[in-house]
Order: structure tokens, then C-alpha cells, then sequence
């Protein structure tokens, strides 16, 4: 059996807790940065109808920018309906994103066909 000194193991400790910290803290600047470059949630918008052009995502968050020139953050959503549930499956360059004013959901137009999202939700679980 490995024997580790005590100091040794301590210093390792707070090694590790140091490292969590200063990732935890880079984790939420870069999110901090996605949110003030892409300051809109979708579910704000008026009416929307566009192509996306670009997808970035970032742990759970993903930054949309449209050919309308318009730009959003949106948290995830599942419709289990559909066997790829996750709405980030979905929004990928060339896709269409429509999104009616005061509603929470929005529907992604693919080569495939149209699916329905609630913003923020997992829906239909009971499918699965």
C-alpha cells in the first residue's frame, strides 16, 4: 500500500480546490461575455423569422446569430416527441427559427420538417 505525507496530501487538496475556483471563475466570464454579446433572450424578441448564420454553445446556453442581423441566447429545451430531443440538435447553419411575439416557444424549420420547442422546458417527457 501507498503511503502519502500528510503534507503532501493537504497540499494536493487545496491544489485541486484552487484549481475548481479559477475554473469556475473563467467559466462564468465566459458566459458573462456570450450573455453581453448576444444580450437578447429569444423570448423577449417581437416576431421572428430568419436563418441562422451562426451557433455557438456553451454549457446549456446557445448564442444564435440570424441573417436579420439580429443576435440571442437561449437555455435549453427538450421535446421528447422527437428522437433527437434536444433543441440544440436543431439549430445548426441553414435552419430556420420562427418565434411569435409573447409566447415562450419557437419552432425550428429544417430539411425535415418543423419542430416545436419551449424555451427553457423539457415537454412531453411521458413520449420517451
Amino acid at each position: 500500500m501507498i503511503r502519502i505525507n500528510r503534507t503532501v496530501f493537504i497540499i494536493g487538496v487545496i491544489f485541486v480546490i484552487l484549481l475548481s475556483i479559477v475554473f469556475t471563475i473563467i467559466d462564468n466570464k465566459h458566459i458573462d461575455r456570450l450573455k453581453q454579446e448576444y444580450h437578447k433572450n429569444i423570448t423577449d424578441a417581437e416576431n421572428i423569422k430568419s436563418k441562422i448564420i451562426k451557433v455557438e454553445e456553451w454549457h446549456g446556453v446557445s448564442n444564435i446569430a440570424l441573417d436579420n442581423g439580429d443576435r440571442y441566447f437561449l437555455v435549453g429545451a427538450d421535446n421528447y416527441s422527437y428522437s433527437k430531443a434536444d433543441l440544440f440538435d436543431y439549430l445548426v447553419i441553414g435552419n430556420i427559427i420562427v418565434h411569435k411575439k409573447g409566447i415562450d416557444s419557437l419552432w425550428v424549420e429544417t430539411p425535415e420538417g418543423r419542430f416545436v420547442f419551449v424555451v427553457g422546458k423539457s415537454i412531453n417527457k411521458d413520449k420517451r
